[in-house]
């Protein structure tokens, strides 16, 4: 801000603070500026909405902000991400800065939902079923995928001194993919949206929200955008476009991955409660109940898998590594109770966390949907129900 503040001619005191801030607002409210215009034709533009928390503590107290961001993304076919061309923000004198209340300037005209509050989803296709062709497809999918995983455990077991060390498993995959011909994708463009000051989970709020992402995306003849958010706000939004079918139709709608990777995280830490996993996991890491509970996902995502590796060990050594022989030796670890626990709760969710985190990166639909199926049930078990619904 700082930088932006300097370029635009601004000095660092707090009545230029408030000076910059009113301009922008004025300038993004009142002229043609559009989010539209710092996009190219490159790639499709998607759209994030997400709560936005601040607090803010001085001498005077606390202040916070609850507030609904949305944030456009557009996935480019260029290598390089070049920045956005500049804006020119025009400064405002300071006799109109006095007079206006940074309160009273609103970028985005508040909207009223008047839909019902228990609007009728439609009506499912009864006879909904994959293609045989879709089901092949899926399963070609799923067994490359753990033929990659495990020969990533072999290579990680099985190896001397003078092996070049192994990648961890995020590294690996990248590896693989570059050495079977896979070429790096295309740089991304982030563009924060305007902040709608007003409870998130309120549907005037969502309503307003919609409203700002149709009216710059409709501008560039897209005809659909991908809005995706944590089932919270998922939930408002299906209200709304169930409520105007005909409105929203273009709009479509899925939770957010890291969000459904961070409710099923915790599903494994409700299951595995009191079973040791805690201790396990601090002798190596600080933090394990923000962990286990999703919070820290990308912390708990590497501390799983490995416990995972360490348990399995044992077959990678003595050269189990078919699936055959990997699922006869899981089969034979459950007849226990304790080897129930820990294969069904622990080993398998692991598995099928790497399958859906291997599909949000490659955008394999058939297997994110394979891999989201095979979560339903740690939902409903974990009785994380939004999820499970």
């Amino acid at each position: 801000m700082i930088c932006c503040m300097h370029a635009n001619g601004y000095i660092a005191s707090y009545d230029e603070v408030l000076r910059f801030r009113k301009s922008a607002a004025i300038m993004t409210g009142e002229s043609e500026y559009a989010y539209r215009d710092l996009f190219d034709d490159s790639g499709l533009i998607s759209c994030w909405c997400d709560n936005f928390d601040l607090q803010v503590y001085t001498p005077n107290g606390c202040r916070e902000t609850h507030a609904m961001a949305i944030e456009f993304v557009q996935h480019t076919d260029k290598t390089e991400n070049p920045p956005p061309p500049p804006v020119a923000i025009p400064s405002i004198s300071k006799e109109v800065s006095n007079s206006v209340k940074v309160r009273d300037l609103s970028a985005v005209e508040f909207c009223h939902f008047k839909g019902s509050s228990k609007p009728i989803p439609p009506r499912m296709n009864n006879h909904y079923g994959l293609s045989l062709d879709l089901v092949t497809k899926t399963m070609t999918s799923l067994n490359a995928a753990l033929q990659a995983d495990i020969a990533w455990l072999v290579s990680m077991h099985c190896r001397t001194e003078a092996d070049i060390p192994q990648a961890e498993w995020s590294g690996s995959m990248f590896s693989s993919a570059r050495e079977s011909g896979v070429q790096p994708g295309g740089a991304t463009r982030f563009v924060f949206g305007p902040l709608t000051d007003s409870p998130p989970t309120h549907p005037d709020t969502m309503l307003t929200t919609l409203t700002c992402i149709d009216s710059e995306m409709r501008q560039e003849n897209t005809p659909y955008i991908p809005v995706s958010a944590d089932m919270a706000i998922y939930k408002l939004i299906m209200q709304i476009k169930w409520s105007q079918p005909d409105r929203w139709k273009w709009m479509v709608v899925r939770p957010g991955g890291m969000h459904t990777i961070m409710s099923f995280i915790g599903c494994i830490g409700v299951l595995m409660d009191s079973t040791g996993l805690e201790e396990i996991l601090g002798a190596a890491f600080n933090g394990v109940s923000n962990m286990l509970n999703g919070k820290a996902w990308p912390k708990a995502t590497k501390g799983l898998r490995m416990v995972v590796t360490a348990l399995l060990q044992p077959l990678v050594v003595s050269w189990k590594t078919s699936l055959d022989a990997i699922q006869e030796e899981l089969d034979h670890a459950r007849k226990s109770r304790t080897g129930r626990l820990w294969v069904d709760c622990l080993i398998i969710p692991a598995m099928i966390l790497h399958l859906y985190i291997r599909a949000e990166r490659e955008g394999d639909w058939l297997l994110h949907m394979y891999a989201l199926k095979r979560m339903l049930p740690y939902f409903f078990t974990a009785r994380h129900w939004n999820y499970a619904r």
